[in-house]
């Protein structure tokens, strides 16, 4: 049963201008932010954003420790802490004849003496955060001080004075974080109480000093019964609504306008309307909703709602039909400040066909030279092996490193990055600052069972490079067809290797039990001495030290110290031992380095793809010459500094 879900943001403005901004604004941008991921969450760019900055108070109404005896004075009271060495007076409610206004306990400022309960939160410097808190007089008129402020150098924020007749009273505030304070204490004080005695008086309880309430909305959509969602199809959709926030959201209600390809199944309503004009169904929820009104939703806690619409039976296979719901609630701490509802679409496509789509990749060459200007191709395969039907709508996005510069289709040019593919036409969708550029490449036309697409990028990795650096090219393939997502993801990384100011020693693999080293023999200089492998020893460190050259897409292999370069004797014959020769920029100084499945690498011929330097026997110091490329150990070679 294919599921689409869609997560919503809302959030409190705290009057600062919320920013909203919806990916996509082409046809393929479009199908992948809608059809391409299974949540979307759209945020605000807000310091204030009570979704993102949640902050909240913790055992804001003094449940715990839990009390049996009526009253209990302790200092183990969590994420509480008092000036008073006795600790902290918890009463159970009725205790006494005073009943909690909210849960089954309340606490008691003065507990042996007049002193300050507090409580330390994180916060966002430029956060504005509201709060809140029931206070009682315990015998006639009790007044306590609230304080908010960094540790230690509170701002006296109101003086609080009740009398023992005005029962349970609720007051509410705002508090701006300064600059820099990422700490905050909220400190209540003890003040004159109407007792006369200093340990008795200021009843408190469900204080909350936060960010506000804050919505988040996940939707699903799917079908009644099993099988692929087609024309008459019957699908349910499921939002829930989540408050991640620091308060409780009132009259909480979500609504739709239902998409002209669908057909309300009426029975399905519960507690919502629909408008057959307008074609809104709008829903109460929350605990206490009724048919008129929303009802609440407390901190960390969720409802759900849902409704079943039908498919109607002249929608066409492949289409994508998308609703946008929207949220809403009352602050009814700050009933005064606005909130934004931020949305993006849940997606359902009708579809006949299913096909898993997979994509792989990879990079020639598999390494780059520091310091050299590389040539290098990105390849992307995506193919629809299994089935089984055709894909429709295939986009691959393509993540690369915004170093490689911006990307172009066709050819010519340098240094520039060209991306092209067969039947694939690609575009620019964004940039990340510095980072990264993407650019979505639609497939022209469905990609038939047991065809694909292939996708090169190729670029030139910058001579600026360090021996450090990495290039990364990021590939994902999404279709309308596709069921699945586990193998729609390849990436591919070319790293540095040999720099073209470090000297090397190239190790044969698979020797006589210790490392043979290519070796200009018997310590010859001059051009026409032949190439031999040799014990790697430091005493001969000078004729087994290499120096890689870029050449186009090949190197040429320097001696150390000397303009002499490997060659053959020939260049139109295999078998041509392996010599030192002056520089004549030739096709057969040039080598390409195939890097091989257990890290060695083969040295082929730019005269020919088909020849490999190779030694010619098992002997300690073997001959090297040119031979047809195989998988051999006499043709692989590891290279490392000195």
């Amino acid at each position: 049963m294919g599921i689409t879900s869609m997560k919503v943001k809302v959030v409190v403005a705290f009057s600062i201008v919320l920013f909203l901004v919806l990916a996509g604004t082409t046809v393929s941008a479009a199908l992948w932010s809608t059809s391409n991921t299974l949540s979307t969450t759209v945020k605000a760019a807000n310091l204030a954003d009570s979704c993102s900055n949640v902050t909240k108070m913790e055992n804001a109404g003094f449940e715990l420790p839990l009390t049996t005896q009526g009253v209990t004075t302790t200092t183990a009271v969590p994420y509480w802490k008092s000036t008073d060495p006795a600790g902290i007076e918890i009463w159970q409610s009725g205790y006494s004849g005073v009943v909690a206004p909210v849960g089954k306990q309340f606490a008691e400022l003065n507990a042996t003496r007049a002193g300050t309960l507090s409580q330390q939160l994180k916060t966002t410097p430029g956060q504005t955060l509201q709060w809140s808190l029931l206070h009682r007089a315990r015998v006639g008129t009790d007044t306590m001080n609230l304080w908010i402020g960094a540790p230690g150098a509170g701002v006296l924020q109101r003086v609080i004075t009740d009398n023992i007749n005005s029962g349970w009273v609720r007051y509410t505030g705002a508090y701006v974080v300064p600059a820099d304070q990422v700490l905050t204490e909220l400190g209540f004080e003890a003040g004159a109480t109407g007792s006369g005695d200093a340990s008795i008086g200021n009843f408190l309880d469900d204080v909350s000093f936060g960010s506000g309430p804050c919505l988040t909305a996940t939707s699903t959509v799917a079908k009644v019964g099993t099988g692929t969602i087609t024309a008459g199809s019957t699908v349910q959709y499921v939002t829930t609504l989540e408050n991640i926030g620091s308060a409780i959201s009132s009259a909480s209600t979500v609504g739709w306008i239902l998409p002209g390809n669908l057909t309300i199944v009426p029975s399905s309503l519960t507690s919502a309307d629909y408008d057959g004009t307008s074609r809104k169904i709008s829903a109460r929820v929350g605990v206490g909703a009724t048919a008129t009104a929303g009802g609440t939703i407390a901190p960390q806690s969720t409802t759900t709602f849902s409704y079943q619409a039908t498919v109607n039976s002249t929608v066409a296979a492949q289409t994508i039909i998308s609703y946008t719901p929207t949220v809403s609630y009352v602050n009814e701490l700050a009933p005064t400040w606005p909130i934004s509802t931020m949305v993006a679409d849940a997606p359902l496509t009708v579809a006949s066909r299913n096909a898993d789509l997979a994509i792989s990749s990879g990079v020639n060459p598999a390494t780059f030279i520091v310091g050299a200007s590389t040539p290098a191709t990105f390849v992307f395969q995506v193919g629809n092996a299994t089935g089984p039907s055709d894909a429709a709508g295939a986009v691959v996005r393509l993540t690369l490193p915004y170093s490689l510069g911006a990307a172009a289709t066709g050819s010519g040019g340098s240094n520039v990055t060209r991306i092209t593919g067969d039947n694939m036409t690609c575009a620019l969708v964004s940039t990340n600052g510095t980072t990264s550029r993407a650019y979505d490449c639609t497939s022209t036309g469905d990609i038939p069972v047991g065809g694909g697409r292939t996708l090169n990028v190729a670029t030139t990795i910058p001579t600026t490079a360090t021996s450090a650096s990495s290039f990364t090219v990021t590939g994902v393939i999404r279709s309308s067809a596709d069921p699945t997502s586990s193998n729609n993801t390849a990436t591919t990384t070319m790293n540095s290797s040999l720099s073209t100011s470090t000297y090397y020693k190239v190790t044969v693999a698979g020797g006589n039990g210790t490392p043979d080293c290519v070796d200009a023999s018997y310590g010859g200089m001059e051009s026409g001495t032949n190439l031999s492998a040799w014990t790697c020893t430091e005493s001969e460190k000078a004729q087994q030290s290499w120096l890689f050259i870029p050449d186009g897409d090949s190197y040429r292999v320097q001696r150390l110290n000397a303009r002499i370069y490997w060659t053959t004797t020939s260049t139109s014959r295999v078998g041509a031992d392996m010599q030192l020769r002056s520089s004549t920029n030739e096709n057969n100084q040039r080598w390409k380095m195939e890097t091989q499945s257990d890290g060695t690498v083969r040295f082929i011929s730019a005269v020919s793809s088909t020849w490999c330097m190779s030694r010619t026997n098992a002997n300690t110091s073997y001959i090297l010459a040119t031979a047809t490329c195989s998988t051999s150990a006499a043709q692989r070679f590891t290279i490392s500094a000195w």
